[in-house]
C-alpha cells in the first residue's frame, strides 16, 4: 500500500509535483509509523519531520499550520480528504513498491484451522500480481492521486 501526502488546499505544499520539492516543507506524520519512515527514507527533508502521538494529533497540526503536508497511508489520506478535512487534498502518492510499502492482511481467530489455507491463498494472489492489480484499481487509481517521483 502506498503512502500519500496530504495538504490544505491553501498551503503551497498542495502544489508539489515531486518528492524532492516536498523536502523544503515542514512535514509531519504519526510517530513510529511507516509514514514517518517514508518521510525520512524517501523525502529526506531539510528539517526533521514533526511527529505526533496519533493521526488525529497530526491532522490537528495540519489544520493549525504547524506542518505543511502530512504523510499517511493512502486509504487514510482518502478518508481524511473526503470526510474529515474537506479543505485538504491528496498532493500525491509515493511510488510503489519502496522500502516502506505497507501490505494488507487478514485477521483470523488465534490458531484458526483456516490460517494455512488463507495464507496460501493470499501468497498466491500476491505472487501472481492479483493483489497489486486490485490495490491499483480500487485504491491508488480511484482518486487520481499522482505518483510523486
Amino acid at each position: 500500500m502506498a503512502q500519500s501526502v496530504i495538504a490544505l488546499q491553501s498551503n503551497s505544499a498542495s502544489q508539489a509535483a515531486d518528492l524532492t520539492s516536498l523536502a523544503t516543507y515542514r512535514l509531519g506524520a504519526q510517530a513510529g509509523s511507516t509514514s514517518l519512515l517514508a518521510i525520512t527514507d524517501t523525502i529526506t527533508p531539510k528539517t526533521p519531520p514533526r511527529t505526533y502521538a496519533n493521526t488525529n494529533d497530526a491532522k490537528a497540526a495540519l489544520v493549525a499550520g504547524e506542518i505543511d503536508p502530512l504523510v499517511v497511508d493512502i486509504p487514510t489520506g482518502f478518508h481524511i480528504t473526503e470526510t474529515e478535512l474537506p479543505q485538504s487534498v491528496i498532493v500525491g502518492q509515493f511510488p510503489r513498491p519502496n522500502a516502506v510499502t505497507e501490505f494488507f492482511s487478514l485477521v483470523l481467530e488465534k490458531n484458526s484451522p483456516l490460517t494455512a489455507c488463507v495464507s496460501a491463498a493470499v501468497d498466491s494472489l500476491y505472487a501472481d500480481g492479483t493483489l497489486e492489480a486490485l490495490a491499483t484499481e480500487w485504491i491508488t487509481d480511484t482518486a487520481d492521486a499522482p505518483i510523486l517521483e
